[in-house]
């Protein structure tokens, strides 16, 4: 959704305390109303949004290479890095992708009970 502000050219109005000689009129002339962003700005902004969606395709992309992982390879990770928080968690996602939520509750309880927080 581009939402474009509009800026008026001339100094605006200074009200006063109350706001009293605040007034709206239907008959403005809108012309004197230009975009806070130009037409090149929007265009680079597109341009740096997309390449933030493609970096980020990327990095998720990338994460499903963590997954390939076996178990076994798993336990020796955090037989080596007992304390590595992230660590565990990534072993439980390797279960919980195979649908296996009791595997993987076991294996929290284990990574709580093995992880030094102190």
């Amino acid at each position: 959704m581009n939402v474009k502000r509009l800026k008026t050219t001339e100094e605006p109005v200074k009200p006063s305390a109350l706001g009293s000689d605040l007034k709206f009129d239907w008959n403005d002339d809108l012309s004197t109303l230009r975009p806070l962003i130009d037409d090149d700005n929007v265009e680079q902004m597109d341009e740096s949004i997309s390449s933030l969606k493609k970096t980020s395709l990327e990095l998720n992309g990338s994460s499903s290479n963590i997954h390939q992982r076996t178990q076994e390879q798993y336990e020796e990770l955090v037989k080596q890095a007992p304390n590595d928080s992230h660590l565990w968690i990534e072993y439980m996602q390797f279960y919980i992708d195979q649908a296996e939520i009791d595997r993987a509750r076991a294996l929290a309880e284990r990574a709580l009970s093995s992880i030094f927080y102190r």
